[in-house]
């Protein structure tokens, strides 16, 4: 995405470590559960 900083952060961190892990998948348990699916209403302007 033009102008977006997620490129240079995500070559900064490969620069630190290189590393990856697959990311894990969200689950609804324990004390706190999903308010709603993702996006959100929060994100949502009109």
């Amino acid at each position: 995405m033009p102008g977006s900083w997620w490129p240079y952060w995500a070559d900064w961190l490969e620069a630190k470590d290189g590393k990856t892990v697959k990311p894990r998948k969200p689950v609804n348990r324990g004390k706190y559960k999903s308010i709603e699916p993702a996006p959100g209403s929060y994100v949502r302007a009109n």
